[in-house]
């Protein structure tokens, strides 16, 4: 999250990060929302989000689809393998899981 601010502030005015807790957040009733962040795991719930705010008369989300980045086995570094102790945040393995 810090990288993600500190890459916006230098390139941006005006943002607001929103951590989604559902699968919409506030994405399909905000008109103010222009775009949406997501994973190629996530992406078809930002084409779901904008079939919805279409049919409620509202603009489509422009999408950013960021890719996953792969750890030394290759398998996406993700916070849950990092909690696990499986990898560190760079992604090098620290424990082999079956």
């Amino acid at each position: 999250m810090s990288n993600l601010r500190s890459l916006l502030e230098k390139k941006h005015q005006n943002y607001d990060i929103q951590e989604l807790n559902d699968p919409f957040g506030t994405t399909i009733i905000d008109e103010t929302i222009d775009a949406i962040v997501v994973s190629e795991e996530t992406e078809p719930t930002a084409f779901k989000i904008n079939k919805i705010r279409k049919e409620n008369g509202m603009k489509p989300l422009d999408i950013v689809t960021i890719g996953m980045v792969l750890a030394d086995d290759g398998i996406p570094i993700s916070s849950t393998r990092i909690r696990k102790g499986e990898i560190d945040k760079m992604g090098t393995i620290i424990r082999v899981t079956k």
